[in-house]
């Protein structure tokens, strides 16, 4: 999807109304985004959607001061918006613990395949819980993307509702 239509809103809504539970100071969402500008502006786009909301989003990635980052994991993130180079260097060293996740959107997942981040995907992909869900926004889906799609997420089936019901 292009730039403006709306994919964060897609994701950051639901995260902000209903997945993060604001009584847990652990990372219970990890999106993660092909460039630290992407990241940046992703996590900027949570913060305002869930400003009256009480949730913590921080934003990692390479470049950055690494204790700077440690320091706001251990403070309590519950939403971790990041670059799989660096989310991935945070999971090897133990300052981001993957156990409470309870969504994982990936961003530009296309994007984050063309620039060689399939490793650090799959590496990162094994980690949380395995009831988790997963969410993948590509711009496009390419060939290369679709064993990725299959092999990883679970469809979800859609119960049908009474009329009356809901």
């Amino acid at each position: 999807a292009l730039t403006g239509t709306g994919k964060t809103a897609a994701f950051g809504l639901p995260i902000i109304e209903s997945v993060v539970r604001k009584n847990t100071a652990k990372v219970q969402v990890l999106a993660l985004c092909p460039t630290r500008e992407l990241a940046l502006q992703v996590c900027a786009e949570l913060e305002r959607l869930g400003r009256f909301r009480d949730i913590k989003p921080i934003a990692i990635y390479g470049g950055a001061p690494m204790p700077r980052q440690v320091e706001a994991l251990a403070s309590g993130a519950q939403v971790v918006v990041g670059t799989p180079g660096r989310v991935l260097d945070h999971l090897q060293r133990g300052t981001l613990d993957p156990s409470e996740v309870r969504m994982l959107v990936l961003d530009e997942a296309d994007e984050m395949l063309s620039m060689g981040f399939e490793r650090e995907l799959s590496s990162i992909l094994e980690r949380p819980p395995k009831g988790r869900q997963t969410l993948l926004f590509p711009a496009s889906i390419p060939p290369d993307i679709e064993p990725i799609a299959r092999g990883r997420l679970r469809p979800r089936t859609m119960r049908p509702t009474s009329p009356g019901s809901a």
